[in-house]
């Protein structure tokens, strides 16, 4: 829509903030999710975008939690919004928001804990936690896929073939796993990258790979506007699964 709006603070006394987006394709809302990120806290502030009423409005999630913040630590499926988070000040979980009836729960983990690389992705409709599998032939990829909420019921998925750190020697890459589209290509993206980079795509099913190159996103016009010099330009954000809307075009 190529249209900005400006948010309010949605609460004064929170000095760190953590701002998840959720949708709730029932009702066709967005939502803002807000958790205070420096404490933990049983309650937060959600605004639903676009309402005649744009105000933030307290909510309680009735765990004691705080959330992991960071790019890759939430995800919404299905209008249910996931998201990494600490219990208790120790104990690592997946806490689940209803965009629609704005209900928490807490999802327990089979495993100790994530490592510093697992991410949260959809995998065939479902939350899947992706996880290191530290093997004899290197680093592979294992998926734990959640079953049921309730039953805190999650099933791993191993992929052998798939490595989590790719890297490729001609194009002078490393690539790190990013997510997993509908038709099941994984995606690996570089760290950083500077005028163009590439994009690695990875079957495990053909176990065949073919590599994108984008150009021109970080040009002199670029950099210079943003005073970048020659330094490297990290964090790379992926949407696997993304469609074109055509909505205003139907709209005209």
């Amino acid at each position: 829509m190529r249209h900005l709006s400006t948010i309010t603070k949605p609460e004064k006394s929170w000095k760190l903030i953590t701002v998840f987006l959720g949708y709730d394709p029932i009702g066709r809302k967005h939502k803002l999710v807000s958790i205070p990120l420096n404490k933990t806290s049983d309650e937060c502030r959600v605004l639903t975008l676009g309402s005649d009423q744009e105000s933030w409005r307290m909510v309680k999630t009735n765990y004691n939690h705080r959330p992991l913040c960071n790019r890759i630590s939430y995800e919404c499926i299905n209008g249910v919004l996931y998201y990494r988070a600490c219990f208790d000040r120790k104990e690592d979980v997946i806490m689940s928001f209803d965009v629609r009836s704005e209900k928490f729960r807490m999802i327990k983990l089979k495993w100790d804990d994530f490592d510093g690389t697992g991410i949260l992705i959809t995998y065939k409709g479902r939350l899947a936690c992706s996880m290191v599998d530290y093997a004899d032939h290197g680093l592979s990829l294992t998926l734990w896929t959640l079953k049921d909420a309730e039953r805190h019921d999650w099933s791993p998925i191993n992929f052998p073939e798939a490595p989590y750190h790719p890297n490729d020697q001609r194009l002078k890459t490393a690539f790190s796993f990013s997510g997993i589209t509908d038709a099941g290509e994984f995606v690996y993206v570089p760290s950083d990258f500077r005028q163009s980079f590439y994009v690695m795509y990875y079957d495990p099913k053909r176990k065949t790979r073919h590599i994108v190159e984008f150009k021109g996103i970080a040009n002199d016009e670029f950099r210079l506007k943003h005073r970048l010099g020659n330094r490297r330009v990290f964090n790379i954000f992926t949407v696997p699964n993304h469609i074109e809307s055509l909505t205003s075009l139907c709209n005209t």
